[in-house]
């Protein structure tokens, strides 16, 4: 599979090498339009879609109300993240932990 990001500079090289051999603009000739007619044949090729891109997009088309928009669920790979009993415990317990640690400190 190609690569965009890499034909997107194989193009300017190319390009840059075109220019450069030409050598010095004839009297008369207008370099900033030359420069403008070259860049506007180059394409940038678009961005490669993120998720988080995507994420943050989807929660402000809810924030926004947008008819349609759908609360965000992220997932690692093709599993779900869930908290165990158990972690949701250790959680509870370091909390309870910190309160105590913060309630003693002040008296």
């Amino acid at each position: 599979m190609d690569d965009p990001v890499e034909d997107y500079f194989e193009r300017l090289d190319a390009a840059l090498t075109a220019l450069q051999s030409r050598g010095p603009a004839p009297a008369g000739a207008d370099p900033a339009a030359e420069l403008e007619a070259a860049a506007r044949s180059v394409v940038i090729p678009p961005a490669a879609p993120s998720l988080v891109a995507e994420a943050f997009a989807a929660l402000l088309a809810l924030e926004d109300g947008e008819p349609g928009a759908r609360p965000v669920r992220l997932v690692a790979g093709q599993h779900e993240l869930r908290l165990t009993e158990a972690v949701v415990e250790q959680l509870r317990q370091l909390v309870r932990e910190e309160l105590d640690r913060m309630r003693n400190r002040h008296v």
